[in-house]
C-alpha cells in the first residue's frame, strides 16, 4: 500500500486525494521522493514536465550501484554475525546444562566477573584522564 511504503497514515493520503485536496508537505514529499526516486518531484508538485525521471545509467552515474554493492556486502557480514552469534549461545547453552549450572548461578558468576572489571578499569579510567 503506497501509505504504508511511505510511511504515513492512509487518511493522510485520502485527504490528499480526496474531495479535501490537501497540499502534502515537506516530509511527505520527501518520502515519497526517497521511495520513488524515479518520481519527478517537480511534476508532483506542479503537474509540469515529465512524471518520471529518466531511468538512464546515466543520469544516475555509479553511485546508485555502489550503495546497493556496500549494502548487499553489510547484509552478508551482518548474517555472518548472526550465525557467529546464534552458535556461540548454542554452544554456552550446552556447556551450562553440561556443567549442571543453573540460571541463577550463572548469572552471579557473570555479575562477579562484571564487578570485577569495573574495579580493574576504574583506577585506569582516572588515569587517562
Amino acid at each position: 500500500m503506497f501509505a504504508e511504503k511511505i510511511g504515513v497514515a492512509q487518511s493522510t493520503i485520502n485527504s490528499i486525494v480526496g474531495k479535501r485536496q490537501t497540499k502534502p508537505g515537506y516530509e511527505i514529499l520527501n518520502r515519497i521522493r526517497f521511495e520513488y526516486p524515479n518520481i519527478n518531484i517537480d511534476w508532483l508538485l506542479t503537474g509540469e514536465g515529465e512524471m518520471f525521471l529518466s531511468n538512464k545509467p546515466a543520469d544516475q552515474g555509479q553511485f546508485g550501484s555502489e550503495v546497493e554493492r556496500l549494502l548487499r556486502q553489510e547484509n552478508e557480514e551482518l548474517r555472518k554475525d548472526k550465525s557467529y552469534l546464534r552458535n556461540q549461545v548454542e554452544f554456552l547453552t550446552k556447556l551450562i546444562e553440561d556443567k549442571g549450572l543453573g540460571k541463577d548461578k550463572v548469572m552471579k558468576g557473570i555479575a562477579a566477573a562484571t564487578d570485577e572489571v569495573t574495579a580493574f578499569m576504574t583506577p585506569q579510567l582516572q588515569l587517562s584522564n
